[in-house]
């Protein structure tokens, strides 16, 4: 899409995974460093220009900096990153943060910086509104935004003149964002919006009967899912991509990888995904099983 004279491409893809076993369905564990390599080849080479980190996801940073040296193309890349919680609360702790993000991704400017702060009204204090500036005069980021969680808090942030790019969750069971118009409303006001959780945390592609027992509360849930794809003829990737894809109106849908395999299958779900009909229509008799427990990860 394009948002702002930068071309953004639907697929993000999220590095978590490269420092991390990150996800309730990842089997593998942290990728070796040419096995991250491997993920991140595969994705730019599929068209995927755009990445989420943190310096919370353990070496993502240093790792995904590493792999664009080595592809030639730090300068090309648009890599959105977080400042944590407890940094964020100083403004000296902040910039440092940043510039440490920065150095690390081993680009001039960072595209874009994200608030993990769980307070929004807190992020809309004069202090906060006054690093955000002071960041962008400095250079170190091209735009400033927030992670939120709910949509009450999504549509504060879109009128805030201070937060350009909104992360949120998207997928099957979760459709705040269209229920409360918020994709509208981001449109209306230019903000970009970057949809997480398209798979919750790879929960959507497990069978039933792989469950940890803490995930028993979902056991009828998934195999409802199971059953919905199995109709569709879609596997659980096709589907919930083809899903958030279609709800998601042209706003990037942030994956993860624990390997080029898995990123390939994303790739390919995604060009289903944008030719299979009715999928939105047909899966919302799925959200009567949709609950706060089942869409919000920290709960489990």
């Amino acid at each position: 899409m394009k948002w702002r004279g930068y071309n953004l491409s639907e697929l993000m893809l999220g590095t978590a995974q490269l420092s991390n076993a990150y996800g309730i369905a990842n089997t593998l564990g942290a990728p070796s460093r040419s096995e991250a390599l491997g993920i991140i080849a595969t994705a730019w080479q599929g068209g995927i220009n755009s990445f989420d980190t943190a310096p919370n996801y353990g070496d993502s940073e240093s790792v995904l900096g590493d792999c664009l040296k080595q592809l030639g193309v730090n300068s090309k890349a648009l890599v959105i990153t977080k400042v944590s919680r407890d940094a964020f609360d100083d403004e000296d702790s902040t910039i440092q943060s940043i510039t440490d993000s920065r150095d690390k991704i081993g680009t001039e400017s960072i595209f874009g910086v994200l608030s993990h702060h769980p307070k929004i009204e807190q992020i809309l204090e004069d202090k906060y509104r006054r690093l955000f500036s002071k960041l962008k005069k400095r250079k170190l980021v091209q735009f400033t935004g927030i992670s939120v969680y709910s949509g009450e808090d999504a549509l504060k942030a879109i009128t805030s003149e201070f937060f350009d790019i909104i992360q949120m969750p998207l997928n099957v069971f979760d459709r705040t964002a269209v229920d409360l118009d918020i994709i509208d409303h981001a449109k209306f006001h230019d903000k970009l919006l970057v949809f997480r959780s398209i798979f919750l945390q790879g929960l959507l592609i497990m069978n039933a009967h792989d469950l940890p027992p803490k995930m028993e509360f979902a056991t009828d849930t998934i195999r409802e899912w199971n059953s919905f794809c199995k109709e569709k003829k879609l596997t659980p990737v096709e589907a919930a991509m083809g899903i958030a894809l279609q709800l998601s109106k042209g706003y990037p849908l942030l994956v993860g990888a624990e390997s080029a395999s898995q990123i390939s299958n994303n790739l390919d779900a995604f060009k289903k995904g944008m030719h299979h009909k009715n999928l939105i229509e047909d899966s919302k008799i799925l959200l009567k099983k949709s609950t706060v427990r089942l869409c919000n990860p920290s709960l489990w």
